[in-house]
């Protein structure tokens, strides 16, 4: 069953309301520099043309992707980080 972009999108959406409630308050900074990151990436390659969305939780070093640009982040993985190359290796 092919899946097109705009199921994608819908399903990011339900996602991302259950993951909103699990973000970790604060972490301005954090997430403003994981999106910045995002939005590079994208602009190199994007072919559903999505929006992704950034959520930083807590927990042990993890980092994954939910459909529709749902990308999910760690408190333990932004800890682990040493750069932004390694930030890159993960996100892509």
């Amino acid at each position: 069953i092919g899946v097109n972009a705009q199921d994608e999108r819908e399903l990011g959406d339900y996602l991302s309301s259950n993951i909103e409630n699990l973000q970790v308050s604060g972490m301005i900074e954090e997430k403003a520099y994981v999106n910045k990151i995002i939005d590079q990436l994208s602009k190199q390659y994007n072919p559903k043309n999505l929006h992704f969305r950034v959520f930083i939780i807590s927990g042990p070093a993890n980092a994954f992707a939910l459909p529709g640009g749902i990308i999910v982040i760690t408190t333990g993985m932004l800890d682990l980080l040493k750069s932004e190359a390694q930030l890159v290796a993960v996100l892509s």
